[in-house]
C-alpha cells in the first residue's frame, strides 16, 4: 500500500469502527474495523 491512498472505494458502513494501520512508521491509514475499507474523514464542528 502507498502513502497516498487514491481508490474510490471507501467504507460504507453505518457506524465504521475506525483504526489505524501502517506498513511503516509515519505512514497510517485509518481503516475501518468491520470491512477493512478506508474510512473517508468526517470534519465536524
Amino acid at each position: 500500500m502507498t502513502a497516498t491512498f487514491t481508490s474510490a472505494k471507501s467504507c460504507g458502513c453505518e457506524t465504521p469502527i475506525p483504526v489505524e494501520r501502517a506498513e511503516r512508521k509515519g505512514a497510517s491509514v485509518t481503516q475501518c474495523a468491520h470491512c477493512g475499507l478506508p474510512v473517508p474523514l468526517r470534519l465536524a464542528r
